[in-house]
């Protein structure tokens, strides 16, 4: 009898182990994977954007960092990623003499995992809307300078990151900023002044920005996805 516990014991000593090294082991292939798009291409070039490509993989949308970029044309995407509601991304680009913006939604929480997709729908713009956009996100580009030590400055731990992707003539640009909402609103123009002291050139980035993020809003008539709100409180009601 003390045997067969014995022995009993020790394979579910072994199971455990076994359990255990699996855990402490993930596949770091797929990890490599959840950031790059489906040709391999990476999303990010800094290893701290790198968890962002986990959702844009699951929106199935492609790097903009192709190493075909140079005979590719302009390219632009606005990435919302909250982290207590929906992840939604808007990337606008040609077809000929066609111009698109396809919008892609998950269930996911943006704090969480990705969900799968929801909205998946491509939205024809006029020419001159398309120049309008293009010169917003251009204008970024060139001025858009918010260092690693500012945007810390401007980030908590929770709310809604905002990432802005370039590619202008083969050539890739990202920038992010988290809330923009807050820091283009009257109170966050108050608490920026405090942040940044009398360098005011944070403050009218963060605008640039903003208003370059807002055009792929305004011509595919979508809104930056609001808090899911909690289940409501069995016991009331």
């Amino acid at each position: 009898m003390r045997n067969s516990l014995s022995v009993a014991c020790y394979l579910v000593f072994l199971s455990f182990c076994s359990l255990h090294s699996d855990a402490e082991e993930p596949d770091s292939q797929s990890v490599v994977n959840d950031s790059r798009d489906a040709n391999g291409v990476a999303f990010f070039s800094e290893p701290e954007h790198a968890s962002y490509g986990v959702y844009l993989r699951a929106m199935n949308e492609p790097s903009l960092q192709s190493s075909e970029g140079g005979n590719l044309g302009n390219e632009f995407r606005f990435f919302c990623l909250p982290t207590f509601s929906k992840p939604i991304c808007f990337r606008a680009f040609k077809q000929g003499d066609t111009c698109r913006i396809r919008v892609v939604r998950l269930t996911g929480r943006g704090g969480y995992e990705p969900g799968a997709v929801e909205i998946d729908a491509l939205i024809e713009i006029r020419d001159g809307e398309w120049k309008n956009l293009e010169s917003h996100v251009l204008n970024c580009v060139k001025e858009f300078e918010l260092t690693n030590g500012q945007d810390a400055l401007s980030s908590g731990l929770d709310g809604t990151r905002w990432i802005l992707e370039a590619r202008v003539e083969g050539s890739y640009w990202m920038g992010t900023v988290w809330e923009p909402d807050y820091w283009v609103s009257d109170e966050g123009i108050e608490q920026a002044k405090e942040v940044f002291g009398n360098d005011e050139r944070p403050i009218l980035m963060i605008d640039q920005f903003w208003k370059a993020c807002v055009q792929f809003l305004t011509l595919t008539d979508f809104k930056v996805p609001e808090r899911i709100e909690s289940e409501a409180d069995p016991g009331k009601g």
